[in-house]
């Protein structure tokens, strides 16, 4: 039997990847423009080397690592949005007086992309996405709390997990 091409192994690792995550063999193979039938023996080999324990095990992994990291992130979050509001109390005036001279500098002095640089960066001084920010430390704590099996303001009592296939 004739033997292929060999299949560098980074293509190998991007077929293992696609097929884990469920797209078919054909679209594998088309993707990455290797033979269905070697995408297919990948195929063979993934679920063979595949334990349900190893799902489970990085799962769970994940899920501590969710838990553990996610304080640390809304902390981050609460000191940006502290930084951001601090900031607009106290500068707002000042960067609005900085944008009105910038905008009155004559042409021949700074040139568009000059001027539309320093007003970006002006701009970006300002506290307009505050609510941006407060909706990322919200939805932080949410899924923290979730994946620690605690109680949030939005979601009371007992927490059922239920599996996909029981659906």
């Amino acid at each position: 039997m004739a033997q292929g091409k060999k299949i560098e192994d980074d293509v190998r690792e991007r077929a293992y990847a696609l097929l884990s995550i469920g797209k078919s063999g054909r679209a594998v193979a088309r993707e990455l423009g290797i033979a269905e039938s070697s995408v297919r023996n990948m195929k063979k080999e993934l679920d063979a080397s595949t334990n349900a324990d190893d799902f489970a095990r990085l799962r769970a992994e994940k899920k501590r690592h969710l838990i553990e990291n996610s304080w640390e992130d809304i902390e981050l979050a609460q000191s940006l949005v502290h930084r951001r509001l601090c900031r607009a109390e106290y500068q707002e005036d000042a960067i609005d007086k900085l944008v009105e001279f910038v905008e009155s500098i004559p042409k021949e002095d700074l040139d568009a992309n000059e001027r539309r640089a320093l007003l970006n960066k002006l701009s970006a001084l300002r506290c307009d996405d505050i609510g941006k920010l407060t909706t990322v430390i919200g939805t932080l704590y949410d899924k923290q709390a979730l994946a620690s099996r605690e109680e949030t303001e939005i979601v009371g009592g007992e927490i059922k997990v239920r599996k996909f296939e029981d659906l």
